[in-house]
């Protein structure tokens, strides 16, 4: 009887390690396979930028070689009514069609503009127009609050909405927010309000979203035109410096 016991304990004790064994392996194989293919979704996922880089360099390049100013689309001219930043003689032109509503457009302004500026605008390499495409309501309102300030506040204006852009979106009172940052830039209540009301500003935002959508078809925000080479996605500032870089290098070595 005893040994039946010993024996039938050793083989439990056996079982039970061996369950052991079995669970801790099965733990290990699971995260150890997890990991690989987190691991192999990171790589894939870095080729395909390094991929999208390159086209969109290539795509640049090829755009760029060729460019004259002259044979851009009358859209893509820069017009009397564009707020301009930067040296109008720069090589590099770059349209950016945003909404005062979209929080892509505001990370934008607030995380990579600056950077961009700082590198490619204030050297003198790239000029740039900010263009209205409001999405609602509130953007076209905005917008044609950008346009009543001076040139010279215009870039200072819509970037002081766009960095409090989550501010004045979800106050109980919006409107009274939006007053605020025009007073700070000196815009007086009754210059406001006639801003406001102005019938032909609003028309003129309007026209600006329609040969948006309807001529240059861009179907979201914010969306760019590197000498009229339209850029796709371009938000992150790797991404965007990458698309200067190339269209900066291109136009100088096309002009000699």
């Amino acid at each position: 009887m005893m040994n039946i016991k010993v024996i039938g304990g050793v083989l439990f004790a056996l079982l039970l390690a061996f369950a052991g064994y079995y669970t801790l392996t099965g733990q290990s194989v699971g995260a150890t396979i997890q990991d690989k293919l987190a691991m192999a979704e990171a790589e894939t996922t870095e080729k395909l930028d390094a991929m999208a880089e390159e086209a969109t360099s290539t795509d640049i390049q090829l755009a760029q070689a060729s460019f004259k100013p002259e044979n851009l689309p009358l859209a893509l001219h820069i017009q009397d009514n564009d707020r301009l930043v930067g040296d109008p003689n720069a090589p590099v032109t770059v349209i950016e069609y945003a909404s005062m509503t979209c929080p892509h457009c505001a990370n934008f302004h607030n995380e990579v503009y600056p950077k961009l500026k700082t590198e490619y605008i204030d050297t003198g390499k790239v000029k740039w127009v900010l263009r209205a495409l409001p999405w609602d309501d509130a953007a076209v309102y905005i917008s044609k609050i950008n346009r009543c300030v001076p040139p010279e506040q215009f870039e200072a204006v819509s970037g002081a909405y766009f960095k409090s852009q989550e501010q004045w979106m979800k106050s109980e009172n919006p409107l009274a927010e939006v007053k605020k940052i025009a007073r700070l830039a000196g815009i007086s209540a009754e210059e406001f309000d006639a801003c406001a009301a102005d019938a032909a500003l609003t028309k003129e935002v309007l026209a600006m979203k329609r040969v948006a959508t309807e001529v240059l078809r861009v179907r979201g925000t914010p969306a760019f035109f590197i000498n009229g080479e339209r850029i796709e996605g371009g938000r992150n500032f790797k991404f965007m410096r990458k698309a200067l870089e190339t269209a900066y290098e291109t136009v100088s070595k096309a002009q000699g």
